[in-house]
């Protein structure tokens, strides 16, 4: 009985456990469609949100952000008109928000916001930091993306 737990335990320590992959907040986006948008309060003038729901918000803007928004862009006004439209589409549908321009124009900038924030915590981590040559966990990233990410920011210019 000794000798099972010794070999079991030698396997598991040859095996790699999986770390946590990236936030998909499934219990956010996986209810569209079949229950009522998520309550949410804006202040009508300011479109500044606040309320209970303010972290899980701004927590799916940023999921948004990494999912949607290749890291490849290297400027928020590079971004192309038609994913800014995807991701607002997908933020009315989910969040009970005022379909306003000015709103919208608060969301993206929240968006534009953790995107950037993203993409600095990729450099830090994998392109200085300890993870120097890991790959992120992030499935949206492309092989090819990622290549060309590393080598853009691993210029001095950058």
């Amino acid at each position: 009985m000794a000798d099972e737990h010794t070999s079991s335990a030698s396997g598991d320590a040859s095996q790699k456990k999986k770390g946590r992959g990236p936030t998909l907040m499934k219990k956010i986006f996986g209810s569209r469609g079949t229950q009522d948008p998520w309550p949410i309060d804006v202040d009508q003038q300011t479109y500044v949100i606040f309320g209970p729901n303010k972290s899980k918000f701004k927590s799916s803007l940023g999921m948004l952000a990494r999912t949607k928004i290749p890291i490849i862009i290297d400027h928020w006004d590079h971004v192309h008109e038609v994913i800014k439209n995807h991701i607002w589409t997908d933020v009315i549908a989910t969040w009970d928000v005022p379909r306003t321009e000015g709103m919208r124009r608060q969301v993206l900038s929240i968006v534009a916001e953790r995107w950037r924030h993203y993409k600095t915590e990729l450099v830090r981590e994998y392109i200085y930091g300890p993870s120097v040559g890991a790959r992120p966990p992030n499935q949206t990233i492309s092989d090819e993306d990622w290549v060309e990410f590393v080598q853009k920011k691993s210029t001095p210019e950058h």
